[in-house]
């Protein structure tokens, strides 16, 4: 059985891999719970999907 590596939000945040949507993913990740970098990955999809990314008020 594999385990997948799970991740706080402000690690997912200090990562390489999410330097350019650090704001979104800080967003969109509650501070309580830790992700994978995949659910991660869906939930700032799953945002942008609703079309909220670069519309303004």
């Amino acid at each position: 059985m594999s385990r997948t590596a799970k991740f706080s939000r402000e690690q997912l945040a200090a990562s390489q891999r999410f330097r350019e949507d650090r704001d979104l993913l800080l967003a969109v990740l509650a501070a309580e719970k830790q992700y994978t970098r995949e659910e991660a990955e869906e939930a700032m999809a799953a945002y942008r999907r609703q079309g909220n990314v670069g519309k303004e008020k």
